[in-house]
């Protein structure tokens, strides 16, 4: 049993640590460097950004390939933290955030393919560099539609866990980005996504968030089934 909780530790840690690793990642190349470039419905001032700017571009696409290695951990690591509460459950669960991670490869793809395109600063190339950006940004939201399953797995795993808070906010968090990125594929309810997405964003980033820090502060001290 004590050999059975260190690697239950261990892969606690590595689940946690993963997750915050690429919070601070995503925060990075998202939430700065992504923001710093594009200009929505703006193609030649992205261009010129991009132009001014492309030791930062290549930053943000080598974050986003370490947040897609991260996601292959963190699916592996949970995998082994939660198999033993429900092994089917705790490898779809796992699956899920592998197919999660294809698709975020696939939008990594079209910011790669922006990087054939530094050599002109035509409108028609304007326009290819916006298409790209704009692809990538919707792949990776059909994506996070999945994204949302996995999470609402991990909370039926913490709710038979016994951890009812997390299991709680883990569903809600799920929920929550499956109907927020569900509802941005649709242009007439795009208003209503974005004012869904500030009322959900709690529960969303303290659901994934919150866990993770959990599990490096208390997940490492208990099995998985207690």
């Amino acid at each position: 049993m004590k050999a059975n909780n260190t690697f239950l530790s261990r892969f606690a840690i590595i689940a946690g640590a993963s997750l915050l690793l690429m919070a601070i990642t995503a925060g990075f190349s998202f939430g700065y460097a992504h923001s710093q470039i594009v200009q929505l419905g703006d193609a030649n001032t992205t261009l010129q950004n991009l132009l001014n700017s492309k030791g930062l571009f290549q930053a943000e696409i080598l974050g986003w390939c370490l947040i897609l290695v991260l996601d292959v951990i963190v699916a592996w690591a949970l995998y082994h933290f939660f198999k033993s509460v429900n092994k089917s459950i705790s490898a779809l669960t796992a699956w899920i955030r592998i197919i999660y991670s294809i698709i975020l490869g696939m939008a990594i793809a079209q910011l790669m393919n922006i990087c054939n395109l530094f050599t002109e600063t035509n409108e028609v190339t304007a326009q290819l560099v916006m298409h790209h950006f704009q692809s990538f940004e919707n792949i990776w939201t059909l994506g996070l539609i999945v994204f949302g399953f996995h999470l609402i797995g991990l909370g039926y795993l913490a709710l038979k866990s016994r951890l009812r808070f997390w299991g709680v906010l883990l569903i809600v968090a799920g929920f929550s980005y499956s109907l927020v990125c569900t509802l941005k594929q649709f242009q007439s309810l795009e208003s209503l996504a974005a004012n869904l997405e500030i009322i959900l964003s709690i529960p969303m980033t303290v659901g994934e968030l919150g866990f993770a820090v959990w599990l490096l502060i208390r997940g490492k001290k208990r099995t998985a089934a207690s």
